[in-house]
């Protein structure tokens, strides 16, 4: 995500949460890795739709040093750098998931504050401001019959919900019946925490998941075009339904490619607009290009430019050049319009020819005046008003600037250039905060997104602007207040929408970019509602089942009394959930209090704790991400550091005498040792509990890489999930070398039990066929079979130890996004993993910050 206006989607990397984060999002527009968190728009960006309405923003996104993500599209394996040695990087400012360097934590070890940002995805800025107001319109699914019933019981808009498998009466298979469950058997269900947050999914309603809606238009017969720029498609909702689907482009697939349906490739679309004809236009931001959908079919086209040169030469067709086009926008009279950095550009549909209406690509300013002498500074989206003018939402100037489009005449209609602000008022005297999305409603309203920007005054309201008179008035939202609420009026919260378009009927449409949801509004009384999409539930919230709020929960164990523990990251706290009932404590920690203070239950502080093991005497052992094991005692809440100092380091000792560096991992054995992945030293260590003495049971410090071998010789790469099984074997998660490694405890022998180094992808198959991206966390059940998350392919999967057979159990690599119900099911970023009394795999998913439970068919053996 960038820093630059708001983190787009919960993709993360902590300080010691090294690829959870970017797990959050696999790739994204300009070179971001994609994952919970979020990326912004740069300055430029646009919107626009068909007879004013609009159609999206767009804007290049500002990708860090080097621009491209080290797992962006098209690359397979990250940079580790010269001989995959150094450390790779986990989000550091701008940076793309490289190789050299921890991610930057701010004085102290704390979070960046940074400017009222959401954490970033792929950095580490959590932001003393992170933590949005989720106000009183939180997704919470409060009627649920139970913590492992996911159906709730009434939708947000009060319509009962459509469940994942068809049904309609809010139940689902209970797992335990093979014939309710789907074609491999199993179900998945939810234990705790709030759904919603980024993904790919295609759904009805609140099941469905974007992640980054920018462009949108109506094609005024009940169906909406949105532009998702980070995924790369584009989709369609049916506005009676809610039903969401993908009509060209393929998730995360980024590309420039000419196709039908799945097979077309986009690189970050902007801006949509329809012709009235059955054709969307759409803007290619980073291919530079407009693109033709024939909505019938699917059908893509390049329409005008040609993929990957930029200019700002007039032309016809593929002689035209554009710079990162954004907003687009249709007059209903064969004519586009289309934001071009800083100027107006309109293309004649029927022709293809391309002229420059009003403004300079390359120039920027605030001038009113005729055609090219005019300045613009940023304009996003656009509408017409059906009588031969254009209202232009100029996003860097905070103005709403109308051209005559027979003239190229541009003067400025309402705001003031370079006074941001909030005030309603007459024309000139009513203030904007950096406005993107605006539409037109046919009846002389404008409507405007004024959104403003993470780095400056956020109004996140929706303005509607009296075109006779130019009077502007707030319609929805409260100036400053972000969040995710339905509501009426100043009741209502948005956070960082783009693009706005109406129906003709008396509703508008919101891209409600941040909170990954497309909104409705009633113009007559200004009621919101959530139409698509679910903005993340997160927080720090005791309580039972979908009540319950975690904040980026990573490593999971379970004890033999029926009890989940979960580290809950972000929070600094560790969790406890009572599997049968669902409910959730705090067991130690306070939420947002971060550090390394030992004490009992909320006086302790932890920062970032990442990974979980249990003894058989009733503790349980955190690897903090201030370089230390903790010890908590179960029944009491105290904790103690058990192990390292906050000081790095690779030295073997006793107690806080050893060293670590940004342990991820941690597993127990039933005779009283623990293992540790040592994720920054490329080392499992072993600790013996009774004396806490530390020694290295494999690898070398500092010395990265995938071979096999014994003891020193051997080498990983970021390990991380850990797991024992009976036999005295050791297995790891390899992560950055797409593998799952076995070691034999009594002699330190190194095997690698599936993948192959460094060759990352998503088949099943055996031992080296098989192919991970990014392995966490590993579980191992008595009958011989390792479970692994494999988070960057939204999967879990199962490894049959004996036979090194590799099967996906839960998730699809191709769509993120919890799906509920009968397995495959879906998951977003799952991370940590452990097995219930019962048998069920228990998931701690990142990205939407939830608890679920799989029950497979043939129940794992605990």
């Amino acid at each position: 995500m960038i820093r630059r206006h708001r983190p787009r989607h919960a993709h993360w990397l902590l300080c010691g949460c090294s690829l959870v984060a970017a797990a959050l999002l696999a790739s994204g527009c300009g070179g971001r890795t994609a994952l919970i968190s979020t990326v912004a728009p740069n300055a430029t960006g646009g919107v626009g739709g068909e007879g004013g309405a609009t159609g999206g923003f767009g804007g290049s996104r500002d990708a860090g040093t080097g621009g491209s993500s080290d797992v962006g599209t098209g690359s397979t394996v990250p940079d580790t750098g010269a001989g995959g040695t150094t450390r790779p990087e986990v989000g550091s400012d701008g940076s793309s998931g490289g190789t050299s360097g921890k991610p930057d934590t701010g004085a102290g070890g704390a979070p960046d504050a940074g400017s009222a940002e959401r954490p970033e995805v792929g950095t580490n800025d959590l932001g003393t401001e992170a933590r949005r107001d989720l106000g009183s319109g939180d997704l919470a699914d409060a009627g649920r019959d139970s913590p492992l019933d996911s159906g709730p019981d009434a939708a947000l808009d009060g319509k009962a919900e459509v469940e994942t498998d068809g049904r309609s009466d809010g139940s689902i298979p209970d797992g335990r019946d093979a014939s309710e469950a789907g074609a491999g058997g199993g179900v998945l269900k939810l234990l705790a925490g709030g759904l919603g947050g980024l993904g790919d999914t295609d759904g009805i309603g609140t099941a469905a998941r974007f992640r980054s809606p920018e462009g949108i238009t109506s094609d005024g017969a009940g169906t909406l075009f949105v532009a998702d720029w980070d995924g790369q498609v584009i989709r369609t909702i049916d506005v009676a339904t809610g039903t969401v689907t993908t009509l060209a482009g393929s998730p995360l697939s980024a590309g420039s490619t000419d196709g039908t349906g799945p097979a077309a490739r986009f690189n970050c679309p902007a801006g949509v607009a329809s012709d009235g004809d059955g054709n969307l236009f759409v803007t290619d931001n980073l291919n530079h290009t407009i693109r033709k959908i024939v909505i019938a079919t699917g059908a893509v086209t390049n329409f005008a430019s040609v993929p990957g040169e930029s200019g700002t030469t007039d032309g016809t067709g593929t002689a035209a050049r554009f710079t990162s086009p954004t907003g687009i926008t249709s007059d209903g009279a064969g004519n586009l319009y289309v934001t071009d950095r800083h100027a107006i550009r309109k293309i004649v549909i029927a022709t293809a020819a391309v002229t420059t209406l009003a403004g300079a690509s390359l120039a920027l300013g605030s001038t009113d005046g005729t055609g090219t002498a005019a300045r613009f500074q940023a304009p996003w989206g656009m509408a017409s008003d059906g009588a031969g003018n254009l209202f232009v939402a100029d996003n860097q100037n905070s103005t709403i600037r109308k051209v005559v489009v027979a003239t190229g005449e541009v003067s400025t209609f309402a705001g003031s250039p370079g006074q941001a602000g909030s005030s309603d008022g007459m024309g000139t005297a009513a203030r904007f905060s950096y406005p993107k999305g605006i539409a037109s409603d046919g009846a002389g309203n404008l409507f405007v997104v004024d959104a403003g920007d993470s780095s400056h005054f956020g109004n996140n309201t929706i303005r509607r602007l009296v075109i006779a008179t130019g009077e502007v008035t707030t319609l929805a939202g409260s100036p400053g207040q972000s969040g995710n609420s339905d509501g009426t009026g100043a009741d209502a919260r948005f956070l960082d929408s783009v693009g706005i378009t109406t129906d003709g009927a008396g509703n508008l449409f919101v891209a409600d970019t941040g909170n990954y949801a497309i909104r409705k509004i009633v113009t007559d009384g200004a009621t919101v509602s959530t139409l698509a999409g679910s903005p993340q539930n997160f927080g720090n919230a005791d309580g039972v089942g979908a009540d319950a709020r975690f904040y980026l929960p990573t490593g999971l164990a379970s004890d033999d009394t029926g009890n989940l523990f979960v580290a809950d990251a972000w929070n600094s706290t560790i969790r406890k959930v009572v599997i049968a009932t669902g409910e959730v404590s705090t067991l130690a920690g306070s939420p947002g209090q971060w550090g390394n203070a030992d004490g009992v239950g909320a006086a302790a502080r932890l920062q970032y704790p990442q990974a979980l093991a249990t003894d058989n005497a009733g503790n349980l052992f955190v690897t903090d991400g201030q370089n230390t094991i903790r010890k908590i005692v179960i029944a009491t809440g105290e904790v103690s550091t058990f192990a390292g100092s906050t000081d790095p380091g690779s030295t073997d000792g006793t107690g806080t005498a050893a060293r670590f560096d940004d342990p991820l991992g941690v597993a127990a054995d039933d005779v009283g040792n623990l293992f540790v992945a040592d994720t920054y030293n490329y080392t499992i260590r072993k600790i013996v509990v009774a004396t806490a003495a530390v020694t290295t049971l494999a690898g070398s410090p500092n010395q990265a890489g995938g071979n096999d071998g014994v003891g020193a010789a051997a080498r990983f790469l970021n390990p991380q999930g850990v797991a024992t099984d009976n036999a005295g074997n050791l297995f790891v998660a390899d992560s950055a070398n797409f593998t799952v490694r076995k070691i034999v405890i009594a002699t330190g022998e190194v095997t690698t039990l599936a993948g192959a180094e460094r060759a990352s992808g998503t088949a099943d198959g055996t031992g080296a066929a098989a192919r991970f991206y990014s392995v966490q966390a590993v579980v191992c059940d008595k009958a011989g079979n390792l479970f692994v998350t494999d988070t960057f392919n939204n999967t879990v999967r199962k490894i049959v130890i004996g036979t090194q057979v590799v099967t996906t159990v839960v998730g699809s690599p191709d769509r993120m996004g919890v799906v509920l119900g009968p397995l495959p099911a879906g998951v977003g970023n799952p991370f940590g993993l452990a097995l219930g009394l019962g048998g069920e795999l228990l998931i701690a998913d990142s990205a939407e910050n939830a608890i679920l439970a799989a029950q497979l068919s043939a129940a794992p053996s605990r």
